[in-house]
């Protein structure tokens, strides 16, 4: 039973890549990631981000976040360059390199 619920509770946080809080006021969204961002969360978060209106302020947190999947990396760096066309605001907080590095590690380990 306790093993059958620990899975059940990490297939529920996996399902769960970020979650967002947001402030109409000041047009300013939070985004923060979950321990583990996959590919298959990759279509959803695009959509948040897609979907932010112009003079938006977007703020991605990824201070938990200890592996984000190349994909969803390039994805994050490509739309921080497009939204300058949209004159949105990108802020990255702990989100680097060193998690596509620490993606990269894992896979060779595989």
């Amino acid at each position: 039973m306790n093993a059958t619920y620990f899975f059940l509770a990490n297939q529920y946080h996996l399902s769960r890549p970020f979650n967002v809080e947001a402030d109409s006021q000041t047009r300013k969204l939070r985004i923060v990631l979950a321990e583990h961002v996959l590919s298959s969360h990759k279509a959803r978060l695009a959509r948040v981000l897609h979907s932010l209106p112009k003079d938006s302020i977007v703020e991605i947190d990824g201070s938990w976040t200890h592996l984000i999947d190349s994909d969803v990396f390039e994805m994050i760096e490509t739309f921080k360059e497009t939204a300058k066309e949209r004159n949105i605001q990108v802020k990255l907080i702990g989100i680097a390199a060193p998690h596509l590095i620490t993606f990269l590690n894992l896979r060779r380990v595989a």
